[in-house]
């Protein structure tokens, strides 16, 4: 109940800010990230009433992750077969309990900030869940057979995402999806991606990157994975970028499924 609650608030406010957009400056165009560029905490008790909501309920609730149709897409690739799956820059439990729900052949490899882990690894061992796995960093994975990573509206976060993205790409998973991140059609002064600020989330200012879409494939393929499909989203399409350099063409959300070429 209290989950639903909290659904119903977050769309209210979506709808009142789709009706205010036209007079709203979502990002403005910065020169510098700061070091913290994304400052949250989890709580343990909010964790595992998500966890209890998604184990007792009857209905077949969505987590609040960008990708509505993961769950569809895994269901497609690997149907029964037994795979494992990394939700790098997961947050909150609810995409780890919905899938499970509804997958039985899922190993889910969980990774985020330290204080998150550390969250995320009590709810872990206070249910008994034996299917769910916390990595302290990044650099676990290398250690793991990974089949499937998942990127939910998280690299946008991180200036140093090449680095990040190593010893994910050493694991050597099948497939790499990255969901709801904003990409830039033009390419201007030889800059792979632009840095901005979030300003439609006060008090709390993000700060992030669009990325040069053609970079950004370019990156992947040289690392050996090939872009296998790219969709816009429907993720916060009434956001506008009335601050951001007009020379960079159209700014869109888009899902890319990147595949290991073998």
């Amino acid at each position: 109940m209290a989950l639903r609650f909290i659904e119903i608030k977050n769309k209210l406010i979506r709808k009142l800010i789709f009706w205010c957009s036209h007079y709203l400056d979502y990002f403005e165009e910065v020169d510098f990230i700061p070091k913290d560029t994304y400052i949250a905490e989890l709580a343990e008790d909010e964790q595992q009433n998500i966890f209890n909501t998604f184990l007792e309920d009857k209905f077949n609730i969505f987590p609040g992750i960008v990708c509505s149709y993961l769950l569809l897409l895994l269901k497609v690739i690997y149907k029964d077969k037994s795979f494992n799956f990394l939700d790098f820059g997961a947050r909150n439990i609810d995409n780890f309990a919905y899938l499970n729900k509804n997958m039985s052949n899922i190993k889910y490899f969980y990774c985020d900030l330290p204080q998150y882990n550390e969250v995320i690894s009590k709810i872990k061992n206070k249910n008994l869940i034996n299917n769910l796995f916390v990595l302290s960093n990044v650099n676990d994975v290398k250690n793991i057979d990974i089949d499937f990573v998942f990127m939910g509206s998280v690299l946008q976060y991180l200036e140093n995402y090449k680095k990040i993205m190593e010893p994910i790409f050493d694991a050597n998973p099948q497939y790499i999806f990255i969901s709801g991140q904003n990409c830039y059609e033009k390419k201007i002064s030889d800059k792979e991606y632009i840095k901005y600020k979030q300003l439609n989330v006060l008090p709390q200012i993000n700060h992030g990157l669009f990325f040069h879409l053609e970079s950004f494939e370019s990156f992947f393929k040289e690392n050996g994975w090939k872009l296998e499909s790219l969709s816009e989203t429907n993720f916060d399409n009434y956001r506008n970028f009335n601050k951001i350099n007009k020379e960079v063409g159209y700014i869109k959300n888009l899902d890319l499924m990147f595949k290991r070429i073998n």
